[in-house]
């Protein structure tokens, strides 16, 4: 999740304290993520990860990055999800607003909300996700996420995916996606452009950073962003927090500060973490959080 190369204070970084963080950031005090999203976030947790925080180390050198994450294959925004059997609370009631509310302060907090549609597969309406999302948007602000920084991604619905589609094609993967879903290909499309025209209204009213996604993002799967073009299209998504685009592909932090990649094992081990309140088939198989603790960076999942 750069700047350009000034040395007291990134380019659109608030100034004022070492590592660009906002002026009274204790010197220890971590450099934060937020996660927020459904299957595109679980799907390639490693590299999100990475390129969140290799833009966190290169916007902030020298301070460690905390990742917390509120995700999951069929997450749900307003209520709890099931997908092959394993449950998870909704987004804007699990636990990962009161121990953030409860964790020491961060040095700066950036969020990143996405893969919001679940819910319309779920019969929920365009209103009330939106109302949903807001809420969270709200606890972002709470948790020190400034939007008028930059510091709160929203993606947009993937409209421009789901127009390459034939009704029959998208018929075909609501029924593999959402199987008590009934809506038809046009219900579909109708109520995606509605979700997403509140999400650009919601993002234009609170100052967030918008991000539009590409039809070329997705390929045989209407929904699901393709694996092999992850570190691009994530740097695209979270770019925004970087005023130099090749510097995290080239490692280079500031003042040329080196910010190396996951390795292939920390890579293992992030897809293996579990949140705070999951079941299986109704076996709690939750962890202590924080579950994931690598160098200069430790995740919680909820």
């Amino acid at each position: 999740m750069d700047d350009g190369a000034q040395e007291d204070a990134p380019s659109g970084a608030p100034g004022g304290a070492p590592g660009g963080a906002p002026s009274g950031a204790p010197s220890g005090a971590p450099a934060r993520l937020v996660l927020l999203g459904a299957s595109n976030l679980a799907r390639q947790l490693p590299t999100v990860v990475d390129t969140g925080r290799r833009l966190l180390q290169r916007r902030y050198p020298g301070r460690p990055v905390e990742v917390w994450g509120a995700l999951g294959r069929g997450r749900s925004y307003g209520s709890g999800s099931w997908f092959l059997g394993r449950a998870l609370p909704g987004i804007r009631s699990c636990g990962l607003w009161s121990s953030l509310a409860q964790a020491p302060a961060a040095a700066v907090t950036h969020a990143l909300v996405t893969d919001v549609g679940n819910d319309l597969g779920y019969g929920r309406d365009a209103p009330a996700v939106a109302r949903w999302v807001g809420d969270c948007i709200d606890r972002l602000r709470d948790a020190g996420a400034a939007p008028e920084r930059g510091e709160i991604v929203l993606t947009s619905m993937p409209i421009a995916s789901l127009s390459r589609y034939a009704d029959w094609q998208l018929d075909v993967a609501r029924r593999l996606l959402f199987p008590l879903s009934t809506q038809t290909a046009a219900e579909v499309r109708r109520r995606s452009h509605d979700l997403d025209d509140r999400l650009r209204d919601l993002a234009a009213d609170q100052g967030l950073t918008w991000v539009e996604q590409q039809a070329a993002w997705y390929g045989v799967d209407p929904v699901h962003l393709r694996p092999r073009m992850g570190k691009q299209i994530w740097h695209q998504i979270l770019g925004s927090w970087a005023a130099e685009p090749s510097a995290v592909t080239n490692g280079q932090g500031q003042n040329g500060h080196s910010v190396a990649g996951l390795s292939w094992s920390n890579s293992w081990r992030l897809r293996r973490l579990r949140p705070e309140n999951v079941q299986l088939f109704g076996r709690e198989i939750g962890s202590p959080q924080p579950c994931g603790h690598l160098p200069d960076l430790t995740v919680w999942l909820f």
